[in-house]
């Protein structure tokens, strides 16, 4: 089964205008291929850097998210994905979703909030999932599958820590780039 996993990096709040999107395709547990994009931080670009990454990777099976958010508040329209792609989506968050306060956060912030609250509120609550490893609780929202079939997925490809491989994968490239990154842009600041 071919993976596709994304993740974000980290950005620094009302100082970086962009953040790495991490993309890696897994074959089960074999990575085949790693994909990075830049997104627009609080933008609205998300969605079509990872359909991009779908073209490119051209056989994918399933889709695993680290969230629906990304780069502060960069929806993705896990829908649209399912859509265009006929792929189905896993949402999977460490945390539970405070969507009172993502509600607050789009109406004070954004004059779209609308489209992005849309998306959001359209998934409904996140299934919480007991990770049966270490006791700890996952949060699952699903777009073209059912919650069987979903919880068999993760699971098979949980080894090592509480989050999938692809998501673990993307997010440790993600952020490790995005230090490189800050280190980067540091550095040329100092001198």
């Amino acid at each position: 089964m071919k993976v596709l996993g994304v993740e974000d990096g980290s950005f620094i709040p009302r100082v970086s205008r962009k953040c790495l999107l991490a993309g890696v395709l897994m074959d089960d547990l074999r990575i085949e291929n790693v994909f990075i994009r830049v997104i627009t931080v609080d933008g609205m670009d998300v969605t079509e850097k990872v359909l991009d990454i779908i073209k490119e990777c051209k056989d994918v099976d399933i889709i695993l998210s680290g969230g629906i958010t990304f780069a502060g508040f960069n929806v993705l329209n896990p829908f649209k994905i399912y859509e265009e792609t006929n792929v189905p989506v896993i949402i999977i968050s460490r945390k539970r979703p405070n969507n009172k306060a993502v509600y607050r956060a789009l109406v004070r912030h954004f004059e779209d909030w609308r489209i992005r609250w849309s998306i959001i509120n359209r998934l409904g609550e996140p299934v919480p999932v007991l990770n049966w490893r270490d006791g700890v609780t996952l949060y699952i929202e699903l777009v073209g599958i059912g919650l069987e079939n979903a919880l068999e997925i993760v699971d098979s490809l949980t080894l090592w820590g509480k989050r999938p491989e692809p998501l673990r994968v993307a997010s440790l490239i993600a952020k490790g780039l995005s230090r490189i990154m800050e280190v980067k842009n540091a550095s040329s600041h100092i001198a």
